[in-house]
């Protein structure tokens, strides 16, 4: 079964959430429960996940990404695939706790990738902000200067 390149996944994933960054994170706990249902992990080979890239899962999540502004998309949906793909690995080998590491790896990339996004345009909003203050005292000094020629002597 190719449980990460499933419509069954991205269902589940699509009902988690109500935010894009919600639905990045659902597949954690949702493979996580999956793994641990009575029968699965007998009958789930470990080559199965590790060998086919789940393109339908990285479509999804590359255009979840991308509605968050995240800076690079594509590069986080991918990252999004290798964290879940190991994860499952190590729960296969008795790393139970394997999906909920995977997944604060994945909430600080999704910050990471977010985060600038918002910083740059707070400091562009700031750098401007302060370019039209000094454009603004430019431009009244200006005036007042060619209201009032005298104000300034001119010393020979």
């Amino acid at each position: 079964m190719q449980i990460l390149d499933s419509t069954w996944l991205i269902n589940m994933i699509e009902k988690s959430g109500t935010s894009p960054e919600a639905r990045l994170l659902a597949a954690f706990d949702i493979l996580t429960d999956w793994l641990e249902a009575p029968s699965i992990k007998e009958n789930l080979t470990q080559s199965v996940e590790a060998n086919t890239a789940p393109k339908l899962l990285l479509s999804y999540l590359s255009n979840q990404a991308k509605t968050t502004k995240a800076a690079m998309p594509e590069m986080l949906a991918e990252q999004m695939i290798f964290l879940l793909s190991s994860a499952i690995q190590a729960h296969l080998h008795g790393n139970h706790q394997a999906l909920q590491h995977a997944k604060q790896a994945a909430q600080a990339l999704i910050k990471a990738q977010c985060e600038k996004e918002k910083l740059t345009f707070s400091i562009n909003k700031k750098l401007y902000a302060i370019a039209a203050g000094f454009a603004l005292i430019a431009l009244i000094g200006g005036a007042f200067l060619i209201q009032q020629p005298n104000a300034m002597p001119i010393v020979n």
